[in-house]
């Protein structure tokens, strides 16, 4: 099967004189194949605390690190090695978020936008948890309609550093937001690629079939890890999955 992101690209361009607002059709070119991982977090919990980094190891595309050696980090069988340039790009986003939420939030001024540190877990596999970085909330009904998501773009030349502008160069989170959006159960993710030049947002609706097809790769994944037995380096949805 075929997977098309449903999406919906919003950009806005915060500048210091005032906010531009643009509209971007989706960009078919979206083969930049990096996606959703859930780290362990705690006891028996997979999570997308560290999303977007690992490009889903576990469903076995990730092109730096494959699946086998993902999972021997994960049971302390291998350890990770140091890199200086994630931990400071780590750091940066950190550092920034709670600047971009504000952003968003001034943007955004009908709806109510809570910044988040809780931990939702899905309704059916409870080892499934994530943290959305702010709720999109209808001031209206009170209601949680969608949630925010923040990337704050890092390069030790940070001069150089200017959010992404087109689908192509953010698709690689759509398994991310499409893993938040099926465990809070919304419509919506605004995913916003924010710096201080200047920030992106990126609108991604709820694609079923795609999480459909990425579920059997976690819950193999979490089946190894479990059994404490090495998983295969590719699952059999990991082609349609890098579409």
């Amino acid at each position: 099967m075929e997977m098309q992101p449903r999406t919906i690209a919003w950009i806005f361009i915060a500048c210091a004189l005032g906010i531009g607002l643009h509209l971007c059709l989706n960009d078919p070119d979206h083969s930049l194949p990096r996606a959703l991982q859930f780290m362990v977090y705690g006891a028996g919990i997979l999570t997308g605390i560290l999303v977007g980094v690992w490009r889903l190891p576990a469903a076995g595309i990730h092109p730096y690190t494959p699946r086998v050696e993902m999972w021997k980090q994960l049971t302390g069988k291998e350890v990770e090695k140091d890199n200086e340039f994630a931990t400071k790009a780590k750091t940066w986003g950190i550092k920034n978020e709670s600047a971009a939420v504000e952003v968003y939030a001034a943007l955004r001024l009908n709806k109510s936008i809570m910044p988040n540190h809780t931990q939702y877990r899905h309704k059916t596999h409870r080892w499934l948890v994530g943290i959305p970085d702010a709720l999109i909330v209808d001031t209206k009904t009170g209601k949680v309609e969608g949630i925010l998501e923040v990337k704050c773009p890092y390069a030790p030349d940070m001069s150089r550093v200017v959010p992404h502008q087109t689908m192509s160069a953010i698709y690689y989170h759509m398994p991310q937001v499409q893993g938040y959006m099926e465990i809070l159960d919304v419509e919506y993710c605004d995913l916003m690629s924010y710096t201080t030049k200047g920030s992106v947002i990126f609108r991604f609706m709820r694609d079923r079939a795609y999480w459909l097809e990425m579920l059997p790769a976690l819950v193999e994944f979490w089946t190894h890890m479990r059994r404490d037995t090495p998983p295969s380096e590719k699952h059999a949805n990991s082609k349609t999955l890098e579409k």
